[in-house]
C-alpha cells in the first residue's frame, strides 16, 4: 500500500508532475532487481520479479486515483486508496494461512531454499481483495 500511496500522493493537485512520478516508481523498482543483484533487501526481504510487477501495477493505480481525483481534499485521497484496495483494484501477492508467499496453487518456496540468481519466482498476483 505505501508505495500505492506514494505513487497517487506525488502527483496529487500536481498534474505535470504524472510522469516523473511514473519516472520515479519505475526508477525505483529498476533499482529493486540491481539491488535483488547484489543481495540487497528491501523492507528485509530479497526482492523479485513478481513484486516488482505488483508495484509497478499498483503504482499506475495509483497514478490514476490521483488523477481522477486532483481537486479532493487529501484525506478524500487517502480513503479512495484504501477503497480501491478493498474493492479489489490493487494487486497483493497470495499467501497462506500462516502468511507464506505461495504460487498459484497454494504451494510455498521456503525462503531458505532460495537461491541468489532466483529473480523470477512461482508467486501469485490476486486482486487486492482476495485473501
Amino acid at each position: 500500500m505505501p508505495s500505492v500511496m506514494l505513487s497517487g500522493w506525488l502527483v496529487w493537485g500536481l498534474p505535470s508532475e504524472k510522469k516523473a512520478s511514473r519516472k520515479l516508481g519505475k526508477a525505483h523498482e529498476k533499482g529493486n532487481y540491481k539491488a535483488f543483484r547484489r543481495g540487497k533487501t528491501e523492507d528485509g526481504f530479497l526482492q523479485d520479479e513478481t513484486a516488482v510487477e505488483m508495484d509497478l501495477y499498483n503504482n499506475e493505480e495509483g497514478l490514476r486515483i490521483a488523477r481522477e481525483n486532483k481537486d479532493e481534499a487529501f484525506s478524500d485521497l487517502q480513503q479512495k486508496t484504501i477503497a480501491a484496495i478493498h474493492e479489489g483494484k490493487m494487486k497483493v501477492m497470495k499467501r497462506d494461512a500462516q502468511g507464506r508467499l505461495t504460487d498459484c496453487d497454494g504451494n510455498f518456496l521456503l525462503l531458505e531454499e532460495r537461491k541468489k540468481s532466483d529473480w523470477k519466482l512461482p508467486y501469485c498476483l490476486l486482486p487486492s481483495h482476495v485473501h
